[in-house]
């Protein structure tokens, strides 16, 4: 005999309708998921965060050799961390294993 996971949950949603508990051993009850597109990002992840409108207007025009911009990817098991340098380019990539603030300043 095969069941669908749908034929599952719809036995146990109606044995939770009639006051049962099976529901509670399901392995996501009571958590709740970020669904499409609805995870905060920004100032209320980063403390003291400035945003990008605030920087000077001098660097848009990447004139000067010391502008630089940082990011962090997350992986499988770590972070990439990526440096460039806006007039020139110059591209450094590191791995660090943590995104605590004075791991990646260093």
């Amino acid at each position: 005999m095969a069941l669908s996971h749908t034929r599952i949950y719809a036995r146990i949603s109606n044995e939770k309708a009639q006051g049962g508990i099976l529901y509670i051993d399901l392995p996501r009850f009571g958590k709740r998921r970020c669904k499409g597109g609805k995870r905060k990002a920004g100032c209320s992840l980063i403390p003291n965060r400035l945003d990008i409108a605030e920087r000077p207007e001098v660097v848009d025009f990447r004139d000067l050799l010391c502008d630089w911009e940082g990011d962090t990817v997350y992986g499988q098991d770590a972070y990439l961390m990526t440096l460039v340098e806006r007039k020139s380019q110059l591209t450094l990539i590191g791995k660090v294993y943590h995104k605590q603030a004075d791991l990646v300043a260093d």
